[in-house]
């Protein structure tokens, strides 16, 4: 009976992406820091932007101010580079491209450097309040591990997904963690969200992908990358309903990072030209442009149960 309800479903939901739009025109702003040769676009917290350029060979951090259309260049004091990688209020994380991370203080324009306990590297990604997420490199195992750092109480927990063989944390909304998973080599992914107050992982694939990264949380809202069946990479909203889908218009392997609310920000690459940042704002409802395909293959994959927590019935 439940098999025929989806089935049904599944129809209708097909019958009506057949006659709507798959992938709204949304408009991509691009984000260019003045003089840079690469710009990379990474996290967004209101209406402040924080990323990584390359200037001449350097990398360096920024973060751009978007009602003041204003850029802050940033670089730590005697590190070989300052990758900027997350942004929440005052505070901006980031690795020094030697093997330490750090945070910056906007408001007092200091630096502190931080190291996941006994690692050989350790990169910052995100921040929340004081909570930053990050992998690390195992001195024993150069293995890639995740981690959660208190800031507040200076606490450290090692984020590992069971049975991969290595864990990458990109993104933290709240409680939950945006990540994924390499498991055999070959360097396909798995994306994933872990919850914080239930110490559970839930594995997270884009319906019909080969390769999947999930880059960023906030709320129910999911943003990330998939190479479709195809190869081609392709950017991706999840709303916890539907998906959409994200692609600059006139350029190639669209790579979204962070989001905060309806704001999208993240990294492409133009036809003929050099990586370059962008933003964009998805409004509500998100446009419904791979949901069918999600049911599809919800249909048909109902097998066996298993002990794995998914999201989207997608293994």
């Amino acid at each position: 009976m439940r098999k025929n309800y989806l089935n049904n479903v599944a129809a209708s939901l097909i019958a009506l992406c057949t006659c709507a739009v798959a992938q709204a025109d949304y408009v991509y702003t691009p984000i260019n820091v003045p003089g840079a040769s690469a710009t990379f676009a990474f996290d967004i917290d209101g209406t402040n932007i924080a990323g990584t350029y390359i200037d001449t060979g350097n990398v360096w951090g920024y973060t751009y101010d978007l009602v003041n259309n204003a850029f802050t260049l940033l670089g730590m004091p005697g590190a070989s580079k300052t990758r900027v990688h997350g942004i929440d209020g005052d505070t901006v994380v980031g690795d020094d491209g030697d093997g330490s991370s750090f945070i910056y203080n906007v408001s007092s324009d200091t630096y502190t450097s931080f190291n996941f306990p006994g690692a050989s590297g350790t990169n910052a990604w995100d921040v929340d309040g004081g909570n930053i997420v990050g992998y690390y490199t195992d001195s024993v195992d150069y293995r890639y591990h995740g981690f959660l750092y208190d800031s507040s109480a200076g606490t450290y927990a090692s984020l590992n997904y069971p049975g991969a063989d290595d864990t990458y944390v990109w993104g933290i909304g709240g409680d939950l963690v945006a990540g994924s998973i390499e498991v055999g080599g070959g360097g396909f992914e798995n994306g994933f969200v872990y919850d914080i107050l239930n110490d559970t992982y839930t594995l997270f694939n884009v319906p019909g992908s080969v390769s999947t990264r999930v880059t960023d949380i906030d709320g129910n809202k999911i943003t990330g990358n998939y190479y479709d069946g195809s190869g081609d990479l392709q950017g991706f909203l999840y709303d916890g309903l539907n998906y959409t889908t994200l692609n600059v218009p006139s350029g190639f392997n669209t790579f979204p990072h962070g989001i905060d609310g309806s704001s999208i920000v993240g990294s492409f690459t133009p036809v003929g030209g050099i990586s370059q940042g962008f933003f964009v704002t998805v409004p509500e409802p998100a446009t419904v442009s791979l949901l069918a395909m999600g049911l599809m293959s919800l249909l048909g994959s109902r097998g066996p149960r298993n002990s794995k927590k998914t999201l989207n019935g997608n293994q």
